[in-house]
């Protein structure tokens, strides 16, 4: 397992926590407070109180989000650049950059990716027998596997 600090998505938690109702902030941090775990459960979504269902969709976007970030950080693009390439105001740039994940669906996210000219792969298979569904991000299984036999 991964430290909590390159869990998915951890980097933009504070985003998406801020941008819930604050009733559903309130009971989501009640029900953590009776049942925390330090260690984690491996799944930083469900650790901050979000369904398997929301947890699987942030899974999703977070993995798709961290691509666009990291592409958009690589490039020698100014923002303004980068605005233009991608048809979206330069504060929108900026946000991703920094991390702002709040007001981007996939589809936008996966949209922006494409005009950057990434390819976009997507598989689903049925879960083990006795296993739950779940969203994995294999680019990360890659890299965990990677690190195992080295």
């Amino acid at each position: 397992m991964l430290p909590a600090s390159t869990e998915a998505g951890l980097d933009i938690i504070p985003d998406l926590v801020y941008n819930l109702p604050m009733r559903e902030k309130r009971k989501k941090h009640n029900e953590k407070e009776k049942e925390f775990d330090p260690t984690g459960s491996g799944d930083i979504f469900r650790d901050f109180g979000f369904s398997d269902q929301e947890s699987a969709a942030l899974k999703i976007k977070a993995c798709f989000f961290r691509k666009l970030q990291a592409a958009l950080k690589e490039s020698a693009c100014t923002q303004t650049e980068l605005a233009i390439k991608l048809r979206i105001p330069q504060p929108k740039v900026s946000d991703i950059i920094n991390g702002k994940m709040a007001g981007f669906s996939v589809e936008r996210i996966v949209n922006l990716l494409i005009k950057l000219d990434y390819v976009i792969g997507l598989d689903a298979k049925p879960a083990a027998k006795g296993a739950r569904g779940c969203v994995v991000d294999l680019a990360e299984e890659r890299n965990r596997s990677n690190l195992i036999e080295a």
